[in-house]
């Protein structure tokens, strides 16, 4: 299953660190997203 995220969409995101934290809907509910700021594996 994957998943397909637009973080221009997000109601909030703040990035702490090495982490984004993003609170975005899915299935008609909000859900936190954690993802991670930087990745060398693109």
């Amino acid at each position: 299953m994957s998943l397909s995220l637009d973080l221009d969409k997000t109601h909030l995101t703040r990035h702490i660190g090495d982490l984004i934290i993003a609170f975005t809907w899915m299935n008609d509910e909000l859900a936190m997203v954690i993802l991670p700021a930087f990745c060398k594996y693109v």
